[in-house]
């Protein structure tokens, strides 16, 4: 169990390190996501975290076009 507490913190950091890019662009999007990721992170919602995670690329690739 330490090692998925381990696991959820450092999803966490990456919410917040994309919440701070959000800001620094003015990016709802980047926000909107990381506010979802961090949630479901301290609410240990797996299934939620996992599909987050898996669409991150793909709202990255929006914003670029």
């Amino acid at each position: 169990e330490a090692k998925d507490l381990m696991e959820i913190n450092v999803i966490e950091g990456l919410g917040k390190k994309v919440g701070d890019v959000a800001k620094e662009h003015n990016s709802s999007a980047l926000k909107e996501w990381s506010d979802k990721i961090m949630s479901h992170s301290k609410k240990f919602e797996i299934n939620s975290i996992e599909k987050e995670l898996g669409g991150f690329r793909e709202l990255v690739k929006k914003m670029k076009d």
